[in-house]
């Protein structure tokens, strides 16, 4: 899948968890990957300095309508201001 494509020698899912874990108006991180990606995706993280703003990656559904249906549910959780999709 191409976010985990690399770009400029990181994949391109650590840029943008990076980007979101480093902005002070970003509360919480909420990822939803394929199930079958969770071992690529632990290993490519690895990098990453993990803190409490980085939520336990979530497991997507069939579509994609799915897997936002899921990643809403556990930010709903939260009660959230506002969710980026």
């Amino acid at each position: 899948p191409k976010q985990y494509q690399n770009l400029h020698g990181n994949p391109l899912i650590l840029h943008a968890l990076n980007t979101f874990l480093d902005h002070p108006f970003i509360d919480a991180v909420q990822v939803v990957i394929r199930k079958e990606d969770q071992a690529i995706f632990d290993r490519l993280i690895q990098p990453l300095v993990i803190t409490e703003k980085m939520l336990v990656p979530a497991w997507g559904g069939k579509t994609r309508q799915d897997s936002v249906r899921k990643g809403l549910e556990i930010v709903g959780e939260y009660e959230p201001q506002t969710v980026f999709i």
